[in-house]
């Protein structure tokens, strides 16, 4: 499986102007934006708990998020995550294709 990477310009800074964000990380956040905890979302995506952590954890120093909530809030500020139709959505430029 190819790991893809993305570097995001960030429009607020909080912690710096560009985060780099696996394909991972954003699924992740995605999962969480619709309802999903993290164990729930390991056992969706089929890796430990700990593997799901751990990109989070990357995530949470580069943007200075330290929940879920703000991940998210974080994610749609950025619009790595759309609102279309009532539904949370990853933006088309960070959809990855197999």
């Amino acid at each position: 499986m190819r790991h893809y990477t993305f570097s995001i310009q960030v429009k607020n800074p909080v912690v710096r102007d560009e985060v780099v964000l696996s394909e991972s990380q954003i699924k992740f956040i995605h999962l969480e934006a619709t309802g999903l905890n993290q164990y729930a979302a390991a056992k969706f995506c089929k890796m430990s708990r700990g593997t799901l952590h751990n990109a989070l954890i990357n995530f949470n120093s580069q943007t200075g998020c330290h929940n879920a909530q703000g991940r998210v809030g974080w994610a749609l500020e950025q619009r790595i995550l759309i609102v279309e139709n009532r539904e949370i959505l990853i933006a088309p430029e960070y959809r990855v294709v197999y």
